[in-house]
């Protein structure tokens, strides 16, 4: 059972052959999201943007399935410097997802894709 393939209008634009998501029953599998918008190709100018990034297209891809926050229950986040990026992302993450609460992961890569500096992969479960 492949699911079904999702792919939010207002989303980002994918830097490769994917959807935004697959969705097989109740579980939604976002795609690793990283902070451009729709037609954007410029870095965001701080990390702290592209983080805030990073969680505006999540949201767009979550009301596109018909979620929203609340229905996160799996995060895996990828930073490319831990040691000077990590209290940002903690900080702005608790913004987002703080009261939520879902399972998370947190891990630091060499590099990401367009020279971003955070990326984050998602599981939630849809109504």
């Amino acid at each position: 059972m492949n699911g079904t393939e999702l792919m939010a209008p207002s989303g980002p634009d994918p830097v490769a052959a994917y959807p935004h998501a697959r969705r097989v029953g109740d579980l939604l599998f976002i795609s690793g999201l990283g902070p451009h918008k729709r037609g954007e190709k410029e870095l965001p100018a701080s990390f702290a943007d592209e983080v805030h990034g990073v969680f505006y297209n999540l949201n767009v891809i979550l009301e596109a399935a018909g979620a929203s926050l609340e229905n996160v229950v799996d995060v895996t986040g990828f930073l490319t410097d831990l040691d000077k990026d990590f209290a940002t992302y903690n900080a702005i993450y608790a913004e987002y997802l703080g009261q939520i609460r879902p399972a998370r992961t947190t891990i630091q890569v060499a590099a990401l894709p367009r020279g971003i500096h955070v990326e984050l992969k998602v599981l939630a479960v849809c109504p």
